[in-house]
């Protein structure tokens, strides 16, 4: 129970508190202010003015604790692009929501970077956005047009706290399409190779060559 009197307000919660404001109408009103709402205060509440014959409003108050969002984003395609200049890049990043799909703010948005300057419509200049959004998923596909020397570099899709990245480099008139794919395979084969991330177990030394001796040592004792 929450009593007010005269601007003081009496409650055995300390996060509850009650602002009073009149008008030259002599109209009074009541706010009653939670802090720090919870689920917990979920329910029915009671304004009673203590008039003859009493009076009283009753308002219904639900309080959803949101759950964690697991959001991932995900790059279509190659993750290192090459482009001769005066080409069109195009690129598709997909981001999901990953909740148990009772969140009502499931909307999943994505924000793309260059070079960590964000990127928008607005900006021009032969750039071309275009979102689609269903409920817990976004499909976003960035256009550059007339690729130019400042347009190289690393691209960033990026849904909340989660990104994924795509380089772009400049093709010169010398590279065929043969030496540009295998250049970018063998960039993806060096990262592939990069050290284990936090919390990913590395394999022991020499692991990969166990098989390899198992079939000599077996070998050589079908020779004795």
């Amino acid at each position: 129970m929450i009593l007010a009197h005269s601007g003081a307000v009496f409650a055995s919660d300390s996060r509850l508190d009650v602002a009073v404001e009149a008008d030259g109408a002599g109209v009074t009103r009541h706010a009653l202010s939670i802090a720090g709402a919870r689920p917990a205060d979920s329910g029915r509440y009671e304004c009673q003015l203590n008039t003859n014959p009493k009076r009283s409003l009753f308002f219904d108050l639900n309080v959803y604790e949101k759950k964690d969002r697991l959001v991932t984003a995900t790059i279509k395609g190659p993750i290192v692009r090459s482009v001769r200049l005066g080409d069109e890049f195009t690129v598709e990043c997909e981001a999901r929501e990953g909740g148990d799909g009772t969140d009502p703010e499931g909307d999943v948005d994505i924000r793309w970077l260059h070079e960590g300057r964000p990127l928008t419509r607005e900006a021009g200049g032969g750039l071309w956005l275009e979102t689609q959004r269903w409920p817990h998923r976004a499909l976003s596909k960035l256009t550059v047009g007339r690729i130019g020397e400042g347009d190289a570099g690393r691209y960033t899709c990026a849904a909340g706290d989660v990104t994924a990245h795509v380089r772009l480099r400049i093709r010169s008139e010398s590279d065929d399409d043969e030496n540009c794919v295998t250049g970018e395979r063998s960039e993806a084969m060096q990262r592939d190779q990069e050290p284990a991330a936090a919390g990913t177990a590395a394999r022991p030394p020499g692991a990969d060559l166990a098989p390899l001796l198992v079939v000599i040592l077996t070998s050589a004792a079908r020779a004795a």
